[in-house]
């Protein structure tokens, strides 16, 4: 496409800011242990108990946990929102 060409390559642009970068780094990162966790703990829980049960306890609960915190954040998201009055927010007339 001749209009790449034309205006350079954005992409290339963005990732020469460090700070982009660094916010990449920080995602590849955060979702690498978000991926491994759940294998490190159940190593660790079957090493020191040995039983499946308990195994299925302790990932429940940390599956449960970041429910909750997910649907807190999206909660305390919503008194962020731009353009609206914090007034307006937990209103139910």
């Amino acid at each position: 496409m001749p209009g790449i060409a034309a205006r350079g390559l954005p992409h290339r642009r963005l990732l020469a800011d460090r700070r982009v970068r660094r916010v990449l780094l920080a995602l590849v990162a955060s979702g690498a242990a978000d991926g491994f966790l759940p294998v490190a703990l159940s190593f660790a829980v079957l090493r020191v108990t040995g039983s499946a049960d308990r195994l299925r306890i302790v990932l429940a609960c940390q599956g449960t946990v970041g429910l909750l915190l997910t649907l807190a954040g999206g909660l305390a998201g919503t008194d962020f929102a731009v353009g609206e009055s914090s007034s307006s927010h937990w209103s139910f007339a």
